[in-house]
């Protein structure tokens, strides 16, 4: 079997003192594992890169080899050595593609929305609004996924105006006037979750960061929280 095309690398594994096992998320095959010999003067992969593959296998049983793995051309992004915060924020996304992703199954969607994440940080220095994008992605994440928030209308009145609160139940908006009375036990709806806006502050940003925790560990294993915890713990001084 021989699988080549374009993808994201998720992971890397050192196992022998020229080899790597990298897992590797291709737009047209879903994820790939298998094992590949570093080669002097060649491309090194790294997490995060977005590559050009050529993958084989004898057999379904057996671990496959990468043939080849080379940078694409059209997505070189040093900007990730260059920006340590933006790496924290990547590491931490990645680490939730690894824990949802299934072997060969095809997301498209998602690998549509990793790409853009991960070509975005040439288009800002703001790790604040870098931030805002990877809270967006988090979200369409879990919506992929099935576990997704529902920010159209309130889930109470049906109205699309004046959306303010965010059930922990069942992870549905309500207004500001039905939810009023209720409001210490709901989430709070910021405003850059459902317009163009910015996040007004990196409290807001900490705050929904929070909220969204809160939801994965009801859905998912807390194993997948740490690289997100670090991210949290960063976002925090970086306001300062």
């Amino acid at each position: 079997m021989l699988i080549s095309g374009k993808g994201i690398i998720l992971g890397i594994k050192k196992i022998q003192e020229s080899g790597l096992l990298i897992r590797c998320f291709t737009k047209k095959h879903g994820v790939i594992i298998g094992y590949y010999k570093i080669k002097l003067n060649h491309y090194i992969p790294y997490a995060g890169g977005i590559v050009l593959v050529d993958w084989q296998t004898k057999s379904n049983n057996q671990l496959g080899k990468y043939i080849r793995i080379e940078q694409d051309e059209n997505c070189m992004l040093y900007e990730f050595f260059l920006k340590p915060r933006f790496a924290i924020a990547l590491n931490s996304i990645l680490c939730l593609y690894n824990h949802i992703l299934k072997e060969h199954d095809i997301y498209q969607t998602l690998w549509d929305l990793l790409e853009d994440f991960i070509k975005y940080i040439k288009l800002t220095d703001n790790f604040f609004h870098y931030m805002k994008r990877y809270i967006l992605l988090e979200l369409k994440v879990l919506a992929e996924c099935g576990f997704g928030l529902n920010f159209t209308k309130c889930a109470v009145s049906g109205v699309v105006d004046d959306l303010a609160y965010i059930s922990p139940k069942s992870g549905s908006v309500v207004s500001k006037i039905v939810g009023e009375k209720y409001a210490k036990k709901l989430f709070v709806l910021h405003r850059f979750l459902i317009t163009d806006q910015e996040a007004n502050t990196a409290d807001e940003l900490i705050y929904t960061m929070k909220m969204i925790e809160f939801f994965i560990k009801k859905h998912m294993t807390e194993d997948i929280l740490r690289a997100r915890e670090t991210l949290y713990n960063f976002l925090k001084l970086s306001q300062y």
